[in-house]
């Protein structure tokens, strides 16, 4: 690991994300009154995904050392961060209708834990499920999208079929684990939060701006080390070849 290209791969990815993060918030305020405003969001959606996709595969390319031979590689990492984006999109609605489902027969489910095993406290399987579906859904989901963009961005597009496997390796699914609970239950929650006793002077616009990026900062940190467990698992020879 070189300190000075991590830190560069963070700078992309943190320019990169912004950028991506600015055109979400464009789609979401363009008025779909006319056919106008339907293509312009029909265009930014692409946009958004190919900005991300660009950035994280430029992002582990500079991490890796880029050269003139790597950055072709850059359509196959793209093509990596598609194929797993629709990966994740099927896990979500699979887990989404599993929970849908587990939502609707809870009181089946009661009955047949009390009629065969006489259990009648069974909060602890529906926690289960719930922890099951979030796992696949996030920490299986996005280790899949990073593996693949680190496989097409390390070897091209004959590893990615590698790639896929080496996103479930333990390792790679901790990390992402691990960086999905500090954002989600950790960095997400801080977004709203504010001192009881700041006065509302020029004060509160600088403490959220100051806030804001310290939490992006720290998302960004968050990102580039999963993508460095997912390069260090890319460049293991039981995992996929540099």
């Amino acid at each position: 690991m070189r300190p000075g290209r991590e830190g560069l791969a963070a700078g992309a990815l943190a320019l990169g994300y912004g950028l991506a993060g600015a055109l979400y918030w464009a789609l979401l305020n363009v008025p779909e009154s006319s056919a106008l405003a339907l293509a312009l969001s029909a265009s930014l959606v692409p946009l958004i995904i190919g900005t991300t996709a660009a950035t994280t595969a430029g992002a582990v390319m500079i991490a890796n050392g880029a050269t003139r031979d790597t950055w072709r590689r850059m359509g196959a990492a793209i093509g990596g961060f598609v194929i797993g984006l629709a990966i994740f999109a099927v896990l979500w609605w699979i887990t989404g209708s599993a929970e849908t489902w587990w939502e609707n027969h809870r009181g089946e489910v009661d009955a047949l834990f009390l009629r065969y095993g006489g259990i009648t406290r069974t909060a602890w399987v529906h926690q289960t499920v719930v922890w099951f579906t979030f796992l696949t859904r996030w920490a299986l989901g996005l280790s899949i999208v990073t593996g693949l963009v680190v496989a097409g961005a390390t070897g091209g597009g004959r590893t990615l079929g590698r790639g896929l496997r080496g996103s479930v390796r333990l390792a790679s699914l901790a990390a992402t684990l691990v960086g999905v609970v500090i954002v989600t239950d950790g960095l997400w929650r801080l977004v709203l939060w504010r001192p009881r006793r700041l006065p509302p002077t020029w004060m509160e616009p600088a403490f959220v701006t100051i806030k804001l990026a310290v939490l992006y900062a720290l998302a960004v940190a968050i990102a580039a080390f999963v993508l460095g467990v997912h390069r260090r698992a890319a460049g293991d020879p039981a995992g996929l070849p540099r």
